[in-house]
């Protein structure tokens, strides 16, 4: 991996994703962050030093052309919808591990 490396993370206006945004940035690693909508406070310090892509990640084809137009060295997949609560045991989960499986694709083409 190349240092600076890009980081391509997905679900970074989440708890975990921002904070590992963070330590990336702190790293001096050059930062893409994945979120799928404008409301992102965790990253609201951060904006300035990294890039901030809209995407929805249920949309495969649209995942793998920004993984492919911006050939990230490295993917931290964080993105995962219904952790706790009803959407714990849905088809939520089906939907995110379906997600997982094409990000994983899009990254090794």
């Amino acid at each position: 991996m190349p240092n600076p490396a890009h980081i391509m993370i997905t679900g970074a206006a989440g708890f975990v994703g921002a904070r590992t945004a963070k330590l990336a940035l702190e790293a001096g690693h050059r930062v893409t962050a994945l979120v799928r909508s404008t409301n992102a406070p965790r990253l609201a310090g951060l904006s300035t030093k990294l890039n901030i892509v809209i995407a929805d990640l249920s949309h495969s084809n649209d995942v793998a052309e920004i993984v492919a137009d911006l050939r990230p060295n490295v993917i931290i997949h964080s993105a995962w919808e219904g952790v706790g609560g009803p959407l714990r045991d849905g088809e939520i989960q089906i939907d995110n591990i379906r997600t997982s499986v094409a990000l994983a694709d899009a990254g090794i083409k």
